[in-house]
């Protein structure tokens, strides 16, 4: 049988549906900041698109643009500046941050109710602790699309096998959380494991989050296994992900790029600027729909 290089419309389509429904029934007004620091194609090439999908969903996404030998204080002060702002309900440090900069000492100073990117001790604690409150996106896009493909191609995930290549703590390390609560027994690698391909190659689904353009390739992974590509590259002026579309043949499913865990990462953002509305303003935990029906796909 044929790779299926299967692309994530369907799956944006509801969320993004969900999302419009609930702005517009509930009459919100939803202002986010992303803070940007120097030049970068692939920063600005992904602002565009998020801008694009903010326009889309009616809220406002404003850039405050610094250069990359800002200071840490100076960083704390506007970081403070925004979290104080009434009617702005998410903030994004964009990557790449300055080496300069603690970042580990900043993520903590962002309020954890505007905290859409999921970044903070409080956020990160929840969904360690099986209690999700805002999730990390990438990683959250992870989980949805594998609950796509489950119910789209009749796939039972729990009881199974994964591997994730990549231990960031925006993506790897929150997608084994993810992975477990769907009752999938998951399995982390990095650079400094041993024999990766040993390990990769028994896994049922492997999540590709290595940051290396076309790394996983036939040789990572077993014949039918589901290959979710978290990966966005700018290579010889195509976007590609961290799988080698040339050569992952045994794989029955791989998530496209562009269109697929991209995309929905970005829904997913705003996704968490609901929340962040909801929290602030009326206590509330909010819960979509896409997340606690399982035939929302169907």
């Amino acid at each position: 049988m044929d790779t299926i290089f299967l692309k994530l419309n369907n799956l944006a389509d509801a969320i993004s549906k969900e999302l419009k429904s609930i702005i517009k029934e509930n009459k919100i007004s939803l202002s986010i900041t992303v803070i940007l620091f120097g030049y970068s194609d692939d920063s600005y090439s992904y602002l565009s698109g998020m801008k694009k999908r903010a326009n889309s969903l009616g809220i406002e996404l404003s850039v405050i643009e610094f250069s990359d030998n800002i200071t840490e204080d100076e960083l704390i002060k506007k970081i403070e500046s925004v979290n104080n702002i009434e009617d702005s309900y998410g903030l994004i440090l964009q990557n790449p941050i300055p080496t300069h900069i603690n970042i580990d000492r900043l993520k903590d100073i962002i309020d954890y109710k505007k905290d859409i990117d999921g970044v903070t001790s409080y956020n990160q604690g929840r969904l360690f602790n099986k209690k999700p409150f805002i999730i990390p996106a990438t990683a959250w896009a992870v989980d949805m699309s594998l609950l796509f493909i489950s119910q789209i191609f009749n796939i039972e995930l729990s009881g199974i096998n994964a591997t994730i290549v990549g231990r960031s703590t925006t993506v790897g390390l929150p997608s084994l959380h993810l992975l477990l609560k769907r009752n999938i027994t998951p399995t982390i690698v990095h650079t400094k494991t041993k024999n990766i391909k040993d390990i990769t190659s028994k896994a049922d689904i492997v999540v590709a989050c290595c940051g290396v353009p076309k790394y996983i390739d036939d040789s990572f992974i077993k014949e039918d296994c589901i290959v979710i590509d978290v990966g966005i590259h700018y290579l010889d002026n195509k976007v590609v992900g961290d799988v080698n579309n040339d050569n992952v043949s045994k794989a029955s499913i791989v998530t496209a790029v562009p269109g697929g865990i991209g995309a929905i990462t970005n829904l997913l953002i705003f996704a968490n600027a609901i929340k962040s509305y909801f929290i602030i303003n009326n206590g509330i935990e909010y819960k979509f729909q896409f997340e606690v029906r399982g035939d929302i796909f169907s």
